[in-house]
Parts: structure tokens; sequence; C-alpha cells
């Protein structure tokens, strides 16, 4: 079980992202959101994704998003 709360969401409407982990596969965590809550995102209108060692995510122009989490067990750690 994930407990997570965070207020602080980003949202870039040019441009996508990717992330994939440097060096050794991890698993990671990110919540993501749609853009049509506007600039009314709220945590309740995020999903969080667990993704598994060996894969990336890429984070399509105007998804709303938060940091990208590592388990403590695999820190430090860098991600394209």
């Amino acid at each position: 079980i994930i407990t997570f709360s965070a207020c602080l969401f980003n949202i870039f409407s040019d441009g996508g992202q990717l992330f994939y982990p440097k060096g050794e596969p991890v698993p990671f965590f990110v919540c993501l959101g749609l853009s049509n809550f506007g600039d009314d995102i709220k945590p309740e209108n995020m999903c969080g994704f667990w993704i598994p060692a060996g894969k990336g995510v890429y984070i399509h122009p105007g998804t709303w998003h938060n940091g990208i989490y590592v388990q403590r067990k695999h820190c430090p750690r860098t991600f394209l």
C-alpha cells in the first residue's frame, strides 16, 4: 500500500516528457491528471501509476503531473 499526498502539480502544453531510469532498471511511481480540469486541478483529480522495472513513461503535452518517485532502497536514481 502506498500512501501519497501532494498538492504541487505541473503541466506543459508545448511538449511532452519522457522518464526512464538510467543504469539498473528500477520500478517507480508517477501521478498524472487529465488537462480537462484546467487550472483547478486537485489531488483527487490525479491518478497514481506504478511503473515496473525496465519500463519508462511518456507524459503527453497537456497532462498534469508531479514528481517521479522511487523507493528509498533504489535511491539515489537519475532519469533520462
